[in-house]
């Protein structure tokens, strides 16, 4: 029988949806933003007629996640960044609501922002994600349990009533921009290739957006701070607001902001030159693909000794992770052999025991004569293959480190 668990996960999604919309509609205005296999987002508004959303003084905007479990064994995951916002601060306008059950065993669960910054963290391809499970809800149904409609749209609306504006633009700016970051290679092509750079470009690039969105809603809020104090006419509010912005002004009476993520003082322009570099190179002599086939090759064969590898857990963890790699001074010996005229390429590769000479490089250039690449991989200096959360990530990492040795004269024989 052919699995059909894609249409089981579209079908709890359309479940978690159409109740989700019960449960709101009374008293909403609802845009429903998306609708995938995982779920649906709800844009949502309280129902006033004389107020629009491009209005001077608009409405304020909620978001509700809709999501339906099989039982207490599904496990849920939600973004970081949508019920949290700048300094681990829980956001006042995402709700999620789960449920469980059909006919007249159907449960829904109700969850705020607060409720769902205490739950486990987890990082998912790259994303930050809290980690719900179905056993937790279940476990405290008293506290997260809906008896009434009512009541939960009854805190909805109290929420975006007392919500601030600027922070409620600058969240809600993230659903209708057109630039929300969705995953590390929402980048140009030609970043994704890999060619060896200092940093891991789609990561860095990442890194950058990530910390300019924050700085942007610290900025929104001070801009939005200080129009208040500008256009007050009532000489108390105007001290009061005044007196609460003087606490964020140092002794030298200037605002500082975060920017840490943002600037790399040099060594990102250099990275992408870099990279730059070495890729124009690779297309202006047609042999892109070539190294690419290199590559792809190399993680192929990286990924069957990786798989084969046995681990054991460790008896007292270390720095270098909870595993610990059998036998633990194994080398993976690796022949790269290819062929520019016939856009070809072999990638083979022995695991070896070795002993281990204090200083010993853990990666190490062999022989490098035209069209045939020798190299020593010793990861059991390292540890890195025993610590990382999967076979892909080590995959990753390996080609990376092997990257590291071999590009530039990969690179300078393919383009010669």
């Amino acid at each position: 029988m052919k699995n059909l668990e894609w249409l089981k996960r579209m079908e709890n999604g359309t479940i978690g949806e159409a109740r989700t919309k019960e449960i709101l509609i009374d008293r909403f205005w609802i845009l429903e933003r998306s609708v995938d296999i995982n779920g649906a987002d709800f844009i949502i508004q309280r129902k006033l007629p004389y107020q629009h959303i491009s209005d001077n003084d608009p409405p304020k905007l909620g978001v509700v996640q809709a999501k339906y479990i099989q039982d207490k064994n599904t496990d849920i995951y939600i973004k970081y960044n949508y019920a949290m916002r700048s300094r681990d601060i829980s956001r006042d306008e995402f709700f999620l609501i789960i449920h469980t059950g059909i006919e007249d065993n159907k449960k829904a669960f109700f969850l705020r922002g607060e409720q769902i910054s205490k739950f486990t963290t987890i990082i998912r391809n790259g994303e930050k994600y809290f980690y719900i499970s179905g056993a937790q809800l279940s476990a405290n149904e008293a506290e997260y349990l809906i008896k009434s409609y009512k009541d939960v749209n009854d805190y909805i609306e109290n929420s975006l009533i007392r919500s601030e504006y600027a922070r409620n633009r600058s969240y809600l700016h993230s659903f209708f921009s057109n630039n929300n970051l969705t995953n590390l290679n929402d980048i140009d092509y030609k970043y994704t290739h890999q060619i060896y750079s200092r940093n891991e470009i789609p990561e860095m690039v990442f890194g950058i957006k990530e910390s300019a969105i924050s700085l942007r809603e610290d900025l929104e809020m001070l801009v939005y701070d200080l129009t208040e104090i500008i256009d007050e006419t009532d000489a108390l509010k105007v001290v009061r607001r005044a007196e609460d912005l003087d606490g964020e002004i140092s002794y030298d009476g200037k605002i500082y902001f975060n920017a840490k993520g943002i600037s790399y003082r040099g060594e990102a322009l250099e990275t992408v030159e870099e990279y730059l570099k070495d890729y124009e190179k690779l297309k202006v002599n047609n042999k892109l693909n070539l190294f690419n086939l290199i590559k792809s090759k190399l993680a192929d064969e990286i990924f069957r000794q990786i798989n084969a590898v046995k681990m054991k857990k460790k008896p007292n963890p270390s720095a270098y992770g909870d595993y610990k790699i059998i036998p633990s001074n194994s080398c993976m010996n690796i022949n790269i052999k290819y062929d520019e005229i016939r856009s070809s390429a072999e990638v083979n590769s022995q695991l070896t025991k070795v002993g281990y000479s204090k200083g010993q490089e853990m990666i190490e250039l062999t022989n490098s004569t035209s069209g045939e690449i020798n190299v020593i991989y010793r990861w059991h200096i390292s540890g890195d293959l025993s610590y990382r959360n999967s076979i892909e990530q080590n995959v990753k990492e390996a080609v990376r480190i092997v990257s590291r040795v071999i590009d530039e004269f990969l690179i300078d024989d393919l383009t010669k």
